[in-house]
């Protein structure tokens, strides 16, 4: 029997998104106001989640679509959030955290404050957008 062997540089199964290749944990929400897709949000005191605002705390996840206010959509949890917005440049590694400036996006953070950090920079920001490693609180300073 001849060696088996796969040439596809994508895998056996053609996968080319960070988000196929590795898992995410996510959950339904509904939103109290519009979301915007890979934005980060926040759970409001109904149980409904919101964007984020510039001066918000307490991120538990990221947007996976857009959002409709009163709508149920998807919260990534755990795992890759492709495209989100960058305020600036954003380095590969670093803590990322919910933008100052503009609701919706993030920047990147060397003494993040607790729970304001999403996650962690998977490369260097293209045209103010960057692949992050979504996984909320995984930092706290003292």
């Amino acid at each position: 029997m001849p060696d088996k062997q796969i040439a596809n540089p994508a895998g056996a199964f053609s996968f080319t998104s960070l988000q196929q290749k590795l898992p995410q944990i996510t959950g339904e929400f509904v939103a109290a106001s519009a979301i915007a897709a890979k934005a980060p949000v926040t759970i409001t005191s109904t149980g409904t989640i919101a964007q984020c605002a510039t001066d918000g705390v307490g991120i538990i996840g990221v947007a996976l679509n857009a959002i409709a206010s009163g709508k149920t959509g998807q919260v990534i949890f755990v795992g890759i959030a492709e495209n989100m917005s960058a305020g600036g440049a954003t380095p590969l590694g670093p803590p990322v955290i919910r933008s100052a400036t503009t609701s919706g996006y993030i920047t990147s953070s060397a003494t993040p404050v607790t729970g304001t950090v999403i996650g962690f920079a998977l490369g260097a920001s293209v045209s103010n957008q960057t692949d992050v490693w979504v996984m909320p609180g995984s930092l706290s300073s003292s």
